[in-house]
This record gives C-alpha cells, structure tokens and sequence, in this order.
C-alpha cells in the first residue's frame, strides 16, 4: 500500500451494543452471509471463506432476474474477534485482479460490557475510486464485509437502480455499500448487521 492509497481512505467508526466476537462471527460465516449481506430480493446463493492470511473469499449474490455479481477477495490478516483486513487486488492464491478497487480494514474493539467499537476503513489505489466510493455512499456504510470484489459501472448502476425501486426498506448488504445511497440505508444497515450478530 503507498502513501497515496492511504491519502484516498474513507472511514466509518460505530460503538454497537453487540459483543465483538458476535459481529466477527456475522463476518466470516459463511452460512450467515444471506441472512443479511443481500438486499431482498438479491440473495447469496454461495459462500466460500478461508479466514486466514492469505485465504480467499468468494461471494456469489444473484438478483431476481438472473444477474450474478460475484465477489473475490484475499484476507491479508486475521485477528479473530478482532481484526479482518481483506482487498480485491487479488482473486486468489495471489492471483492479481484486472484492476484492484480498495482493500478493507476491519476492527472490532471490545469496550465492555457487550458494546463494541467498530471501524471499518476503505483504502483506494485513486483519488477517482475514493470519489465514487463516497459519491454512492460509502462514508458511514462500510458497516460489513465490504468483500472488494471487482465491479463493472453497468452493473453498479443496475444494482442501485433495483435498491431504489424497492418499496419496502431492503436489507442492504454492506458488500453492495458501495452501490447503495442514502443515509437511511446505511443506518437500517447496520441495524441489519446488528440484528444478524445478536442471533
């Protein structure tokens, strides 16, 4: 990472009433992941994980017409109940991606008494990915896994247009942050994720 990827960081920092390793665990259980990482009517219809530095990540979500995103990523360090750091630069075994977007840097800091401070920080290669980034509202909704898999813009747009069309209020996964704007979303977010890790 270079003094220029830090330059372009985006931040959100919550204290949740949520113990730590509960919002850990809603990040890297794999079965958990379509309890609250698509907005309906999106779904994840596979999940791998290999939680460890160097392990990958795969997320595979589909829409109610058959569109996919998938989602690669690689864990660069893991301090269970603690820390997740994970970026798209590559696919896997350290395969490099077509073109890296951001990596991800998650901290779950135990304050007690079942509350936790969570912060989670979106490192970008350019100023242009950090403008977008922030344009479609990622600043306060880097609540999740924000699994960095590669986008293309047609895609992004398609996605969000889908989350505006909802009628009733969507479970945004914080993996489709970056796609998704509004305050309100980002905060019913991470009332999602919340909910999820309290189960």
């Amino acid at each position: 990472m270079t003094a220029n990827t830090a330059k372009y960081a985006l931040q959100i920092v919550r204290e949740m009433n949520v113990p730590a390793d509960k919002l850990y665990k809603a990040w890297t259980t794999p079965e958990r992941m379509g309890e609250w990482f698509c907005p309906q009517p999106w779904k994840v219809t596979e999940a791998r994980m290999d939680i460890r530095a160097g392990g990958s990540s795969f997320i595979l979500m589909e829409g109610p017409n058959g569109e996919k995103i998938p989602n690669y990523g690689i864990y660069l360090e893991v301090v269970p109940n603690k820390k997740l750091v994970f970026t798209d630069a590559y696919t896997s075994a350290w395969v490099p991606s077509e073109k890296p977007f951001m990596t991800a840097v998650v901290e779950f800091e135990d304050l007690g008494n079942g509350r936790t401070k969570y912060i989670a920080t979106a490192y970008h290669w350019t100023e242009e990915d950090k403008n977008a980034h922030q344009q479609m509202g990622l600043r306060g909704r880097l609540g999740h896994r924000c699994q960095t898999a590669r986008r293309d813009r047609q895609d992004v747009l398609k996605t969000l247009n889908q989350i505006r069309g909802m009628k009733r209020s969507p479970r945004v996964p914080i993996q489709c942050l970056r796609r998704a704007g509004g305050g309100g979303l980002r905060l019913r977010l991470l009332k999602r994720v919340r909910s999820v890790a309290m189960a």
